[in-house]
């Protein structure tokens, strides 16, 4: 897994108070930080302690994490409390952008970024890598809350499974991107 944290440089004492001026007095958002992290979906993930080898590994390409929204995925049998096959999980989120192996480890290691109403499900699933065992039993990694700290384990696939998926969805720019030249209308 790759983690880049770029840090953008903070503005001046006399920009900041250039900034404050123009905006008739109110601070607001002038002095920001820019933080972000990206990841590499599309690195083969590191083994487990359990795992013999990776089985599949759905890419994700590089990802900033500021612009995509990590969501909760229920199967319709879930929503009603009956247990799915982690299988069947697979089956139905694999075009959907699942969470991965690299996801779930950035998470374990960030626990602050895992909003706190997620605690309710126990168990958050992670298809996007699926590890083959010793026996040839697949497995994902998942998260685990049973109290402070969520723990980082394993899932099989074919077991029957209550807790949700995350994926990661896209969040759309806010900021208006210019139009292509040759879209572009004459004054």
């Amino acid at each position: 897994m790759t983690t880049v944290t770029l840090l953008a440089s903070l503005p001046s004492e006399a920009e900041v108070l250039a900034a404050y001026r123009a905006a008739g007095g109110t601070i607001g958002d002038v002095a920001t930080m820019v933080v972000s992290t990206i990841l590499d979906l599309d690195v083969m993930p590191k083994l487990t302690s359990w795992a013999k080898s990776v089985h599949e590994h759905i890419e994700g390409g590089r990802i900033d994490l500021a612009k995509v929204r990590l969501v909760i995925y229920q199967t319709a049998e879930q929503k009603v409390g009956r247990a799915t096959n982690g299988m069947e999980v697979l089956h139905q989120v694999r075009h959907k952008r699942p969470g991965c192996a690299h996801l779930a480890r950035h998470l374990h290691a960030n626990q602050d970024l895992i909003p706190v109403a997620w605690r309710k499900y126990g168990t958050l699933h992670f298809v996007g890598t699926t590890f083959s065992d010793e026996d040839g039993g697949l497995c994902n990694l998942a998260l685990r809350w049973n109290g402070d700290p969520w723990l980082l384990n394993g899932n099989y696939l074919d077991d029957g499974w209550l807790c949700p998926s995350v994926l990661l969805e896209q969040v759309e720019d806010t900021e208006p991107q210019p139009a292509p030249a040759t879209e572009r209308s004459e004054p």
